[in-house]
């Protein structure tokens, strides 16, 4: 069977390997999870475009994660994702706001632009 950190090492999320790796050097993982929290959530980071409601659920997550049987691990992913799609939806949404709002001053602006020129 293998470990959490050799799991967390297979991942193709940056942030999994970067938190398996850490656990590779001992440290618990919620230790390493926030270790890599702070380095990844820092401009230009990883993870610097999550809110701070979007790190408290990966918070959470981490730090349940090893620490209870199988199926309390079962639920704790599955209330995890379930979060986790709901801010996604959430954000999602609020991008759609933005594009429009953006997509529309873009318009006006460049409009008011050529009545200045003309």
């Amino acid at each position: 069977m293998e470990t959490l950190g050799i799991l967390l090492r297979k991942s193709d999320s940056m942030v999994f390997k970067a938190v398996g790796n850490a656990l590779w050097e001992g440290e618990g993982v919620n230790d390493c999870w926030q270790h890599v929290r702070d380095s990844a959530m820092r401009r230009g980071g990883t993870l610097d475009s999550l809110t701070d409601a979007d790190a408290a659920l990966l918070d959470e997550f981490f730090a349940g994660l090893g620490n209870s049987g199988r199926d309390e691990q079962s639920r704790l992913f599955s209330v995890s994702i379930a979060a986790l799609e709901d801010a996604q939806t959430q954000a999602r949404g609020k991008y759609r706001e933005a594009q429009r709002l953006y997509t529309t001053l873009g318009a006006l602006i460049g409009a008011g632009i050529c009545i200045l020129i003309a």
